[in-house]
């Protein structure tokens, strides 16, 4: 059986970005670095909702007043790591006058992949309702994820409910939930139900109306991870996805300088 033109062996390569990197390694440093940058900021552990995993870290320029507002959603294939191991990627976007959100939400197996969505927007929402009281400028909220947070913030913006979003920069996500369906993690999800996987995918929704898009991938991602961004960028009309340095991980240390800060900003309008 292939599926996408893969042997399932071969898919699940495809579709294991912890094989290009010792991710024991990496998260003890990520741990290190985050909570490193987070011990020099207050705004910490702010609640979006009553879940105990609907809190996030707001870190904003010093003395600055109505900022712009950018949120990041971390990856974990929807069911590890969290807001602290990524704070520190937080500086280039605070360096160039952003305050920056980042959220917690539920994990699979424990949550549902539809209430992670909910969370995400309802994250969204805080932001906006809470604005004055944070010192935001509410028509200027951007929105990033990474991987599994690529997904939710993607499926955030084809959200009705969800506040209207000035940017949005997609970075090595998952947006074609089908063929994961066929592999461990994607049953563990429930994506082997097609009609749940394509209900839950960005790819196959309309384009966000008013929101500037980009997205990004990692010169070693796999051809599959590789493909998904491709392939959501084209339907919604967005330029050909930027490959940046590094792998699936290691791209996320361009967002504190180098192209793919200069994209997020650009996508931006600074």
């Amino acid at each position: 059986m292939e599926v996408e033109g893969y042997p399932l062996r071969e898919l699940a390569r495809q579709y294991s970005p912890r094989l290009q990197a010792d991710m024991k390694v990496l998260l003890r440093q990520w741990s290190r670095d985050g909570a490193a940058f987070r011990a020099g900021h207050a705004g910490l552990d702010l609640a979006y909702g009553p879940d105990r995993f609907e809190q996030l870290d707001l870190y904003r320029p010093a003395g600055a007043q109505r900022v712009p507002v950018w949120v990041f959603v971390h990856g974990g294939y929807w069911q590890a790591t969290d807001k602290i191991q990524h704070a520190q990627f937080a500086q280039g976007l605070l360096n160039a006058g952003f305050a920056v959100a980042m959220p917690n939400y539920g994990l699979a197996p424990d949550t549902p992949l539809e209430a992670s969505i909910v969370q995400t927007v309802a994250a969204l929402n805080f932001l906006i309702r809470e604005a004055d009281a944070l010192g935001l400028d509410p028509a200027q909220l951007h929105i990033s994820g990474h991987s599994a947070g690529g997904h939710l913030a993607a499926m955030a913006l084809c959200d009705p409910a969800a506040p209207p979003v000035a940017s949005a920069l997609l970075l090595s996500g998952l947006y074609d939930l089908k063929p994961l369906g066929h592999l461990p993690i994607g049953r563990l999800l429930g994506f082997d139900d097609v009609e749940r996987a394509v209900r839950l995918s960005p790819l196959g929704r309309s384009r966000p109306s008013n929101t500037r898009l980009a997205f990004a991938v990692g010169e070693g991602e796999s051809e599959a991870f590789k493909r998904q961004s491709a392939v959501l960028a084209a339907a919604w009309h967005a330029p050909e996805p930027l490959i940046c340095p590094g792998h699936h991980f290691s791209m996320l240390d361009g967002l504190n300088g180098g192209a793919l800060l200069n994209l997020a900003l650009a996508t931006a309008g600074k």
